[in-house]
């Protein structure tokens, strides 16, 4: 080579695999901020999760910890329902699907380009249920993991003990299945732009968007009330949130 001359390296994009040069601040591919490439690479690489056997009635297998946790008292990646990108922040802006926005009236809606079912948000799919190609858990942790249902997450209120429980530093909830067996769930609290919602509660996607025309997805939290209970709530699609996997049923 000349002398003085200069080449420019290039990084691997953990999410799409394309080639990024080491000036670039984000992938020319799929928009991940150069900044967020060795927390994306570590959410694929150190989770842990092993399958844990609740003795529950359907038979549902639940993962040991969160998608990109490493242990059960870590909490893990957030990621907007649908999206398997780990971001900087979580906004509308980004969101995979986004398309841009509708005004009606006084209220504005954002316009999407899947999970419609109402032509307000875009073109209508009628989709509504989390396919596994837009799954984080399956994504990241492997065509046997996937994001659970509203059915299996009340099935845990239901069938199991709930008890709040500090342990190792964090603080979170040991659900205690019919066979003895449990599962800890560590408080995370989810993420509005750039912004932490802190709540004492584990707070986790579903796997199914609004099927009522809304650009919310369902998510389930533990509250103490009367009891220990599993309620949902509904954030925003483009809201981070962590993943509680279940094994899929083939």
């Amino acid at each position: 080579p000349h002398s003085g001359q200069t080449f420019n390296m290039l990084k691997v994009c953990p999410e799409c695999g394309r080639a990024v040069s080491e000036y670039a601040e984000m992938c020319p591919n799929c928009g991940l901020p150069v900044s967020l490439f060795e927390k994306a690479f570590a959410s694929k690489k150190t989770c842990t999760a092993t399958e844990v056997d609740l003795g529950l009635p359907s038979g549902t297998i639940w993962a040991s910890c969160n998608v990109g946790a490493k242990s059960a008292y870590d909490i893990g990646a957030y990621y907007a329902w649908g999206d398997c990108r780990v971001k900087e922040e979580y906004t509308w802006d980004n969101y995979k699907y986004y398309l841009g926005e509708l005004k009606e009236g006084w209220q504005t809606y954002p316009r999407l380009a899947k999970y419609v079912c109402h032509r307000r948000l875009g073109i209508v799919d009628d989709k509504s249920y989390l396919e596994l190609i837009d799954d984080p858990a399956t994504q990241i942790m492997g065509s046997q993991w996937c994001t659970p249902s509203y059915d299996q997450q009340e099935e845990l209120l239901k069938c199991c003990k709930i008890q709040k429980e500090d342990s190792k530093g964090v603080s979170g909830y040991r659900v205690i299945g019919p066979n003895g067996n449990s599962l800890f769930f560590v408080n995370s609290g989810y993420f509005v732009g750039d912004k932490m919602l802190r709540i004492e509660s584990p707070v986790l996607w579903l796997n199914r968007a609004n099927p009522y025309g809304y650009e919310n997805a369902t998510c389930f939290l533990i509250m103490r009330n009367i009891g220990y209970t599993i309620a949902t709530m509904s954030p925003k699609r483009c809201c981070g949130l962590p993943i509680r996997p279940v094994l899929r049923k083939y």
